[in-house]
This record gives structure tokens, sequence and C-alpha cells, in this order.
């Protein structure tokens, strides 16, 4: 493997590593944008949030 190969390799695990936690968080703000937005339609506030 050269260098520059190593280099990139390295920058990909740390992409994909990244992903983990950008999909966690992201799942969170969907998930309770879903929660308030089902609240609102059904008047049940807070218990779907």
């Amino acid at each position: 493997m050269t260098k520059g190969e190593e280099k990139r390799s390295l920058w990909r695990n740390i992409l994909e590593a990244s992903t983990v936690p950008l999909n966690v968080v992201v799942s969170t703000f969907v998930g309770l944008a879903m929660g308030y937005g089902l609240d609102k339609l059904f008047g049940t506030s807070p218990y779907l949030t």
C-alpha cells in the first residue's frame, strides 16, 4: 500500500466513523419534529414528543 493509499484509507475510515453520530443526531431531531407535528395534529401535547 502506498502512502497516498494509506492517507486515502485513513480519511475514508474517519468519514465512515463520523456518519454514526450524525445519524443519531439527525434521527433524534426528525423524531422530535414528527412528535411535535403529530401532537399538533391530534391535540395530544405533550404525549408524542
